[in-house]
């Protein structure tokens, strides 16, 4: 299954949400992405019809089992890119951070591992990492 980018987005800001409060409510969401309350319904009501959320009406967003497997599969593809853009590229967080955003709704899961394998490596051989950094300066 794909959807949209957008409600990609809204899924990944529920997952976050439960994971740091436990619940998510239309609100928080709202606030986490800064945009308006009606706004969150609407990618509610779609993600619900899609069954990756339950939501009671006025009552709390929760995720379903379905809906969890695929927000942490986008965020995994987020920390990935995040990490790399951030330490192999070198890229400030507030740069890396949108691009990240963006790139982790296009990204198949072969770059993403291809992605992971090379952020292993740079951890697992620092030398070979510190001549990257010399290399990534010039």
């Amino acid at each position: 299954m794909k959807i949209s980018s957008k409600l990609e987005d809204y899924l990944e800001a529920i997952y976050l949400l439960e994971r740091e409060h436990s619940v998510a409510r239309i609100k928080d969401v709202a606030s986490f992405l800064n945009v308006k309350p009606p706004t969150v319904l609407s990618a509610v009501r779609r993600l619900a019809d899609e069954d990756l959320i339950i939501h009671e009406h006025y009552g709390y967003i929760k995720l379903t089992d379905k809906g969890r497997r695929y927000a942490q599969q986008i965020y995994r593809r987020h920390k990935t890119l995040l990490k790399f853009f951030e330490n192999v590229l070198g890229i400030s967080k507030e740069k890396a951070l949108p691009q990240a955003c963006d790139i982790e709704h296009i990204i198949t899961c072969q770059a993403k591992n291809a992605f992971d394998r090379l952020n292993r490596f740079f951890e697992q051989n620092p030398k070979i990492f510190e001549k990257w950094l010399e290399e990534r300066e010039k």
